[in-house]
């Protein structure tokens, strides 16, 4: 009997979808159930893959890797305080660990190497732009919205778009929710685009510099921005936190 029931709670605990949390000392708070989607990747026999995972929505980590080049792990300590988890260029071959090869050209292994290829001065028109990494995906929310869930303090995963239009990704996450934030400009190795598309907006990290195999993809959130805008992003704000388990 106790077995039964013991079986029963893990098996309903693993069944609970991960849930963010966010709260400050003055009350703010706000909690969401991460939304739970299928798989969009496909198997060797050309058929949808089975499996079902939160984070990121769309892929499971086997096809966020064949496909879409990416992987998450945990990332280094920076000043002394935790990240948590970050964004890495992944080659489906592994090509950035093959030492070079006898005769190879530093640029012919550099090409083998490279996973993004980033913005180039020297280039003109479309051509210019550096590769598409991935999307930043979340709810379209308006400034009520926002404000009334995180109050005048750093939504962690919010975005402006345009102009009185904005993204959350607390609820909703791609893979692109995973990239880390730096001021520091060569720290920095792609940026965020915005658009329109569809029949809505998004906003997608493009490369601006060579990205190679395990490297971490890091972006500047306040780029474009200003210090009172909504979504200006404070590092480690005093009295907030947020998690999700």
């Amino acid at each position: 009997m106790h077995a039964n029931l013991y079986i029963f709670f893990f098996v309903k605990l693993k069944s609970m979808p991960p849930r963010f949390e966010f709260s400050c000392t003055d009350g703010t708070q706000f909690r969401c159930n991460l939304h739970r989607g299928r798989c969009h990747g496909r198997k060797a026999n050309g058929r949808r893959c089975t499996r079902h995972t939160y984070r990121p929505l769309t892929r499971c980590w086997q096809h966020t890797r064949s496909e879409q080049k990416l992987n998450t792990s945990r990332t280094a300590t920076r000043n002394g305080v935790s990240i948590g988890r970050g964004l890495f260029a992944w080659h489906p071959l592994r090509a950035g660990r093959l030492p070079r090869q006898q005769g190879e050209s530093k640029t012919a292994y550099d090409n083998r190497r490279r996973v993004f290829r980033g913005d180039y001065r020297r280039r003109t028109g479309p051509d210019r732009i550096g590769d598409t990494i991935a999307r930043y995906d979340g709810e379209n929310v308006s400034l009520p919205v926002l404000e009334n869930r995180y109050g005048d303090h750093t939504a962690p995963y919010g975005m402006t778009v345009f102009t009185g239009n904005y993204m959350d990704g607390a609820c909703r996450r791609t893979v692109g929710s995973y990239v880390n934030h730096s001021s520091v400009r060569r720290e920095t190795n792609s940026r965020f685009s915005r658009g329109y598309s569809g029949g809505r907006n998004h906003v997608a990290i493009i490369a601006t510099k060579n990205i190679y195999h395990n490297d971490e993809i890091i972006v500047n959130y306040n780029q474009g921005l200003r210090r009172n805008d909504a979504t200006y992003y404070v590092i480690n704000e005093r009295g907030c936190g947020h998690r999700t388990r």
